[in-house]
């Protein structure tokens, strides 16, 4: 890491603080023993966040030295980044830390620590503190979460117990994910009967069909919940809630029926006289192997002709954000200005897109082959949600065939699902507008797909839905909606 001046003194800086926003959260050992110092100093300065973040093994030795530092803010710092830079060698000094910590602040520190390693030697000290611990309380859920992360069966009881009961929801702790994780067949039982009694409930005094977060009704909340966590690991008990659901006197009166694929059939042969083809954009593990290039998000471009990467008013290469195929058997190449504040505008200057074969584009390009891609905070597979700054990985989809209505209206609204994917992310069809029709400026502009930033891409903005437009003339359009 090159050193920089240090403005305040004109003096060359050896161990320059980076900027969290473009860093990849690794340090040498030199720079890590320099923050540690600088913090003692500048408490909640740049040095300091970047210790919060700190991710690199080579790191540890110099953070093992603080664990035991006078200093209670040093200390816990260290001990906070010795959880992505240590290893589970460290459990037996940090649990004998825990068992003597004499603050709450410590304590949850090392306990935090101590998760993030996988440092199964902690569960009985949990054990001793959940005791302690009323049904419901935050204090409570702390632990459990810590629990659950370990994977130990016996909080099974405990977290059916928050089911059961009327305890406000967890941020930090979903109990219905961690039954369906940890539960034995008897938890699991008396989880989906839970949930379907609740989802009956709900049927029978409300309007409004259980099928989304209406508010924070309890009733909603364990039925979403389950539907929801159920379907995050692919539970077989949630097929037969549906089916109870849908078999319950409830429903029947009210001629309901929540299963998605049942409601998908439904739809079609009830729409039949009413239905357009398009094509669904659904996720996929990989590329796909009958079309080149491939559909995907984010990435690398992959040109089908000369590269021509468009560069943002001010003169800067722009960032790649995804590939789509075109009607016209071309490919539409899209692009953001990284310095633009209105990428949501078609043909407002802060995007472009570039179609191939012909090198179409209303922004000026140059002969780049591969240029700037998106950057994602990427939290790694572990308790903290500590962060790296990485590339962001392709995102890839597969073309399967789908069906829109002819226009979407009230009584086309009842008919599909609201959350149906194919729907949102799709090539074709009837267009969906987030915040009303919208066309780029000028005559010629015909839609041709649509798809959620954040479910395919990367997100722009309050849950943004992106709109693809092509020109009579060949040349294409991008731009954004949202909330």
């Amino acid at each position: 890491m090159s050193g920089r001046t240090c403005l305040t003194h004109g003096v060359s800086d050896p161990y320059p603080t980076p900027d969290v926003r473009t860093w990849d959260s690794r340090a040498d050992a030199g720079t890590v023993r320099a923050w540690m110092e600088r913090v003692r100093v500048e408490q909640g300065g740049r040095a300091y966040r970047a210790l919060h973040i700190l991710w690199d093994e080579d790191a540890g030795p110099v953070l093992r030295e603080y664990v035991d530092d006078p200093d209670p803010m040093v200390a816990l710092l260290a001990i906070r980044a010795l959880g992505g830079c240590g290893s589970a060698a460290d459990g037996p000094r940090l649990l004998a830390l825990a068992r003597a910590a004499r603050t709450p602040e410590l304590l949850d520190t090392l306990l935090d620590t101590l998760t993030e390693l996988d440092v199964v030697e902690v569960v009985p000290l949990l054990h001793e503190l959940l005791d302690g611990w009323h049904v419901g309380s935050s204090s409570e859920a702390s632990v459990l979460k810590r629990l659950v992360w370990l994977r130990d069966p016996s909080v099974a009881d405990r977290l059916l117990d928050l089911v059961r009961g009327d305890t406000p929801r967890f941020v930090d702790l979903d109990p219905i994910a961690g039954i369906l994780e940890l539960g034995t067949g008897a938890h699991r039982g008396e989880l989906v009967d839970i949930a379907v009694d609740a989802a009956r409930r709900v049927v029978a005094t409300d309007e409004r069909p259980p099928v989304a977060w209406f508010d924070s009704d309890r009733d909603h909340q364990r039925w979403l919940g389950f539907c929801s966590a159920a379907s995050a690991v692919g539970a077989p008990e949630l097929a037969d809630a549906y089916r109870r659901v849908d078999a319950s006197p409830e429903a029947q009166d009210r001629g309901l029926v929540l299963t998605p694929s049942q409601t998908q059939q439904q739809r079609v042969a009830t729409r039949a006289d009413r239905v357009v083809p398009s094509v669904w954009l659904r996720p996929s593990s990989g590329p796909a192997q009958d079309l080149w290039p491939p559909p995907k998000f984010l990435g690398q471009p992959d040109w089908r002709d000369e590269p021509a990467w468009p560069l943002s008013p001010s003169g800067d290469p722009m960032m790649f954000y995804g590939q789509l195929p075109l009607p016209d058997a071309r490919t539409a190449y899209i692009f953001l200005a990284r310095d633009g504040d209105q990428e949501w505008e078609p043909l407002g200057g802060d995007n472009a897109v570039v179609v191939q074969p012909g090198n179409l584009c209303d922004a000026p390009t140059v002969a780049l082959s591969h240029g700037p891609q998106e950057q994602t905070w990427s939290p790694p597979s572990g308790f903290r949600s500590r962060t790296r700054l990485l590339p962001h990985p392709e995102r890839f989809v597969d073309l399967v065939p789908a069906l829109d209505p002819v226009i979407w209206e009230s009584l086309d609204e009842s008919a599909w699902e609201a959350d149906d994917a194919s729907t949102w992310d799709k090539l074709g069809g009837t267009p969906r507008w987030l915040q009303g029709e919208e066309s780029p400026p000028g005559d010629g502009w015909a839609f041709v797909a649509q798809f959620g930033a954040e479910s395919l891409a990367s997100e722009r903005g309050d849950g943004a839905i992106c709109y693809l437009w092509q020109h009579a003339d060949g040349r294409a359009a991008f731009g954004w909606q949202c909330h």
